[in-house]
């Protein structure tokens, strides 16, 4: 085989080779852009002069069939409590509003959004207390005392002569002082007999 010929051969297998290298790129490129836009949702807004489409995600507004969850979190025990729900079809000031929108409505009440999905919104509002009606450990001047929480959370001492220990807070390490303080689950109790119990930990 001469020079010419080989030469010849050369050049056809690289045009072969560019040929299916570019095929193969345009053909991954293809198959991503499709991927793509099938992750896109195309809701259809309905306005006077017939349909308008545009994209948006799945998530990013309340839908018809959503609702909303309303929860407490008494932040010095740590518990959460539902509220309410309410239902969007009940309610077609909901219907389409996005997650600031939603929080922006509920801000006043001093709920914020937790949780948001086109399905359920979850709006969480933080209250430094207690659970309602429960016996809890806390300090009253510098004695450890039990206090009873109302139907709101609020603290309140039920019999000062026997709710008022002998127990000084001076003889507390700094944590327990922290903790009886701020609020802790430890200190939260449903009968009597069990924050009585607790008070072990410092006789």
């Amino acid at each position: 085989m001469d020079i010419k010929k080989r030469n010849v051969i050369i050049i056809l297998i690289s045009f072969v080779v560019l040929f299916v290298s570019i095929y193969y790129i345009a053909l991954v490129r293809t198959k991503s852009s499709k991927a793509d836009s099938s992750k896109r949702q195309v809701n259809s807004l309905e306005d006077g002069n017939g349909s308008v489409t545009v994209g948006s995600n799945k998530d990013g507004v309340l839908s018809k069939e959503g609702k909303l969850v309303f929860k407490l979190q008494y932040t010095k025990g740590g518990d959460f409590v539902k509220v309410r729900e309410e239902n969007v079809k009940d309610s077609l000031e909901l219907e389409g509003k996005d997650r600031k929108q939603i929080e922006n409505m509920y801000k006043e009440e001093g709920y914020e959004v937790e949780k948001f999905t086109s399905a359920q919104v979850t709006l969480l509002k933080k209250i430094d207390k207690y659970m309602p009606n429960k016996y809890v450990l806390g300090i009253k001047g510098d004695k450890i005392a039990i206090y009873r929480t109302d139907e709101n959370g609020n603290m309140y001492i039920e019999d000062e002569q026997k709710d008022i220990t002998d127990i000084k807070i001076n003889r507390l390490k700094e944590q327990d002082i922290e903790m009886l303080t701020k609020g802790n689950k430890y200190f939260q109790c449903d009968t009597r007999e069990e924050v009585e119990s607790r008070l072990g930990d410092y006789e």
